[in-house]
């Protein structure tokens, strides 16, 4: 019975790792053992693998190329990515990685986002923190103010102390205490003189009726006289003062000339005010004459020059007013 090339095959498998002649001789010298017949048979399936194994030795050499193809292929990609990979020109096309910082630049405040946190120590601040600056909810210590700052609990106790005992920060004061504290440079309290404060101690004087100059009547007057007679008036507390009218007579002929002195609190003694004042003529109030603002306790009217009209050598006093 005829040796079937299919059970050849089965029995005789090629080994590509050997020489294709030296396993076809191995096979055929091993067929010739049997018949004439089984030995054409063999022959042609020796034929047949023969034609295999080259076709098989010609797809492992294509693999081979092909692998190789692919290795030098993926080894150039390696070496020389910028001959394969466009370079990236916008940022938006990055996904992943670290930008370096010498690549950013000009970031504005704006761009910073409100929860950035960034630390105090980063910060160059080219100019000084300005009040307006600073949030009212801050909530800045005290103790990060000046020293001669207060709380406005602080600020109403002491308000509450200064209104409950004033005699504990305000002294009563005479005109030589006043003198002293200026002289040591302080400061004293002192009101705007009003008429009423003009009028409430009545006037005295070296004249014949110096009260009749601060009562409130423009129908008496006070008769001066004799040469440096005067009247005085005390507002019995520090005032301000900076104007002066009187009242005049039809019997004045305007020749008649008086002084205005105050007490000068600093020298302790009675200073010019305002020299040289003509007797009016008319029996009305004359306009509110200006002067050098000061600060007094009392005034003092002195008639230098007698006028000489109708009424024969006197100054007719009918009513003053020196004020602020």
């Amino acid at each position: 019975m005829p040796i079937r090339p299919v059970e050849i095959m089965e029995k005789h498998t090629y080994d590509p790792d050997k020489d294709g002649i030296i396993a076809l001789a191995q096979l055929v010298a091993e067929v010739c053992n049997n018949t004439d017949t089984d030995t054409k048979v063999a022959a042609e399936a020796a034929a047949r693998i023969v034609d295999v194994d080259a076709e098989e030795a010609d797809r492992i050499a294509d693999v081979n190329a092909e692998e190789t193809a692919r290795i030098n292929a993926l080894t150039t990609h390696t070496e020389l990515p910028a001959a394969h990979h466009a370079k990236t020109i916008d940022a938006s096309e990055l996904t992943a990685g670290i930008l370096a910082l010498a690549r950013l630049a000009g970031i504005t405040n704006t761009q910073i986002a409100a929860g950035a946190a960034i630390v105090y120590t980063k910060l160059a601040l080219t100019g000084a923190i300005k009040a307006a600056d600073i949030e009212a909810a801050a909530g800045i210590p005290l103790s990060k103010l000046e020293s001669a700052v207060c709380s406005e609990t602080e600020a109403d106790n002491k308000i509450t102390t200064h209104k409950g005992d004033a005699s504990a920060h305000h002294t009563a004061y005479t005109d030589a205490a006043v003198l002293a504290y200026l002289e040591e440079g302080g400061l004293v309290a002192a009101v705007l003189a009003t008429v009423a404060d003009f009028q409430t101690n009545p006037a005295t004087g070296t004249a014949p009726n110096p009260e009749r100059i601060n009562d409130n009547n423009t129908a008496s007057w006070d008769t001066v006289d004799t040469l440096l007679e005067y009247e005085e008036v005390d507002f019995g507390k520090v005032v301000i003062i900076k104007r002066w009218r009187q009242y005049g007579s039809v019997e004045h002929d305007g020749s008649g000339r008086f002084t205005i002195q105050y007490w000068d609190l600093v020298a302790g003694a009675w200073a010019d005010w305002s020299t040289d004042i003509a007797t009016r003529t008319l029996a009305s109030w004359s306009e509110l004459i200006t002067e050098t603002i000061v600060y007094t306790t009392k005034v003092k009217i002195i008639h230098t020059t007698l006028d000489a009209g109708p009424f024969t050598d006197a100054n007719l006093v009918y009513e003053m007013e020196i004020i602020d």
